[in-house]
């Protein structure tokens, strides 16, 4: 079989966690991780110590996240 080759696209589609995180390593500075675990708890944490410097991260996210909103059709 031949090589994946990773598509740098957007999609309605659920992707694994890991392939996600993979694909970060080695790009970011500071990383806030906000996810459930296997058993469905809550899993958060952050490579960063201040809490005014995460939560500011957590609004960005939020805002891009709202901005980039697409209606998708039915």
């Amino acid at each position: 079989m031949g090589d994946v080759i990773r598509l740098n696209v957007t999609t309605t589609q659920d992707l694994s966690a890991d392939t996600i995180l993979t694909q970060a390593i080695g790009k970011l500075s500071g990383v806030m991780v906000l996810g459930w675990d296997k058993d469905g708890e809550e899993w958060v944490t952050s490579s960063m110590g201040s809490v005014g410097d995460i939560l500011f991260l957590l609004e960005r996210a939020k805002a891009l996240t709202m901005a980039s909103v697409v209606a998708v059709p039915d």
